[in-house]
């Protein structure tokens, strides 16, 4: 990967932490596939799904996680 850019859409992101059984690693595993932050991951979640992040005091998650 070039320059830390997300190779996975937004759509993507927010699937597969949705999948995921423990979100709170799922966040550590799309940021380390795409060569990013986990703070930017996070704000994908927030902005795209309204996710609620675990640990995190955000926006209500309009997806039952």
């Amino acid at each position: 990967m070039v320059g830390g850019a997300i190779m996975d859409t937004p759509n993507e992101i927010c699937r597969s932490y949705r999948m995921a059984k423990n979100k709170r690693k799922q966040i550590q595993i799309i940021a380390e596939l795409n060569g990013v932050s986990r703070e930017e991951i996070i704000k994908i979640l927030v902005r795209r799904a309204g996710a609620a992040v675990p640990g995190r005091k955000e926006e209500a998650c309009r997806y039952e996680l």
